[in-house]
């Protein structure tokens, strides 16, 4: 009987994990087409050499040097394909899901908690959506579980010559590759102090000398000058993820972040109360040095936001998705036939905090349509109501292109630059006119008729619009009624016009 329910256990999990890879290699396969942070992102892989991703990136980014190294190197040997560029946060993706079970298993007790936290991970929506974006969170998700699970098997005590070398390699490695690494490297060095006082003191300050040198030189060269233009470009962005002693604003991004990483699930009430409990059921374990390592990588994540290091708001903090889930479902430890109206209580709670997740959410997970309803805020969904498809607007342009020359909005510059690398396209000549004149209808079709010469012909490339309304988009739309339209389409947001002024 013991054999036989084993059996049906991995062949749920087994099922699970199918369904998981399932739907990120329907959305991988999908093949939308590159937005435009994924475009600044590709900027710095094709304008920069490797060492000069140490530094100050292109258009304002902040990603791991050697996250980069990898997509250069895969668009080096593989070419300019959206699916080779998202190919890493793909695999990244994918293993993730055994990944996820190997981390769940160190901390929940019960078959059926690793059960439903397989599916609350395998289903959830924003990793099925990174799965297939060309952005460092994929990669953060596994590698915080990977070095979650290699520390916790070390103990400063037991280091030898063997440990000594993977623990420096590790360390100095994995935060090149995603910056949260240091608050799992922080609480393991802080737990390794609590439990074992100066008793090896000595030994594990020796150990941190190879991550100690590897992290001046990434704080001088990237981590202090990306920070600098972080803050001072998108303050306004992220300033939600910096936590304050105004404890309500801080309830309020914590709902907003369970919202976001639980969606379409939005009974967040529910779904914090089942976090709360989970969290003092971990609390109890505290002797634990799994829960210790667990609870001080917690209080590492939430001292750097309030230092206003490193935010804790939606996309850049997926990697702590894994403990949400796992906080969420460990009150399932406490089901038991013994407690029948306790276990009857939770197992509501937990279907009305999570029943979102049912038949038709599933299809649209299969059918690949979350990429387009996804709960997350980006530039061209909240001005222009819809994803842009400067794919697609490229191909217009060079079926109907007879050497006109062609006119870009500034917000649509990289998307266009991309795929013009993308189909080998040679324009006549461009002309990107200026962003600066912000909601003066007047002065910006003065500029559009500045920049244009009478009984010529112009291609009008708008595939994205950050300005408040679509401002840019709505004034050519106007303009061009004084001139000879030959071509317009409008995707969805997206627009290319082909006109001949007069």
């Amino acid at each position: 009987m013991k054999n036989y329910r084993k059996y049906i256990f991995y062949f749920i999990i087994g099922s699970v994990f199918l369904l998981g890879l399932l739907f990120r290699l329907k959305i991988y396969l999908f093949n939308r087409p590159l937005w435009m942070d994924e475009c600044f992102i590709f900027n710095n892989l094709y304008g920069k050499k490797f060492m000069e991703m140490f530094g100050l990136l292109i258009s304002k980014q902040s990603a791991p040097p050697l996250f980069l190294w990898i997509e250069k190197a895969f668009y080096l040997c593989f070419g300019i394909k959206e699916q080779v560029l998202r190919f890493f946060p793909f695999i990244c993706s994918i293993f993730s899901i055994p990944i996820f079970y190997f981390f769940s298993k160190i901390f929940l007790k019960k078959d059926i908690s690793l059960i439903f936290a397989s599916i609350l991970f395998a289903v959830n929506i924003q990793h099925i959506y990174y799965s297939q974006e060309v952005k460092q969170y994929s990669s953060d998700v596994l590698l915080f579980m990977i070095l979650f699970i290699f520390l916790n098997k070390l103990s400063i005590k037991n280091f030898n010559i063997k440990d000594i070398i993977y623990y420096s390699i590790i360390t100095s490695v994995f935060p090149l590759l995603s910056i949260p690494s240091y608050f799992l490297i922080g609480a393991w060095v802080l737990k390794e102090l609590i439990i074992y006082k100066t008793e090896h003191i000595k030994k594990l300050i020796v150990v941190q000398i190879p991550i100690f040198i590897m992290s001046i030189f990434y704080c001088i060269t990237t981590i202090i000058p990306q920070h600098k233009v972080f803050i001072d470009s998108y303050t306004q962005i992220w300033q939600p993820g910096f936590l304050t002693l105004n404890i309500t604003e801080d309830i309020k991004v914590i709902f907003h972040n369970l919202y976001y990483f639980f969606a379409p699930n939005n009974l967040i009430i529910l779904i914090s109360g089942l976090i709360c409990i989970g969290i003092i059921l971990f609390i109890k374990e505290y002797k634990q040095k799994e829960v210790i390592l667990l609870l001080l990588s917690v209080f590492f994540i939430l001292l750097f936001s309030f230092m206003r290091v490193y935010p804790i708001y939606e996309r850049v903090c997926l990697y702590v998705l894994p403990i949400l889930i796992i906080f969420a479902v460990k009150i399932l430890d406490l089901l038991s036939i013994n407690k029948k109206i306790l276990s009857c209580i939770i197992i509501i709670a937990f279907i009305f905090s999570f029943g979102k997740y049912n038949y038709s959410y599933l299809k649209d997970c299969y059918s690949a349509n979350i990429w387009n309803t996804k709960q997350i805020r980006h530039f061209s969904k909240q001005f222009l109501g819809s994803y842009p498809n400067p794919r697609e607007l490229m191909q217009i342009l060079i079926n109907n292109y007879h050497n006109e020359t062609v006119i870009i909005n500034i917000p649509s510059k990289y998307q266009y630059e991309y795929y013009k690398k993308y189909y080998e396209f040679q324009p006549k000549k461009e002309i990107y006119p200026s962003n600066k004149i912000k909601n003066n209808p007047i002065a910006f079709k003065k500029e559009l008729d500045n920049i244009t010469n009478p009984q010529e012909k112009y291609v009008f490339y708008i595939s994205d619009d950050w300005n408040k309304d679509a401002y840019e988009l709505n004034i050519i739309k106007k303009w061009k009624d004084k001139h000879e339209v030959l071509f317009e389409k409008d995707l969805n947001g997206s627009y290319i016009l082909y006109l001949r002024t007069k």
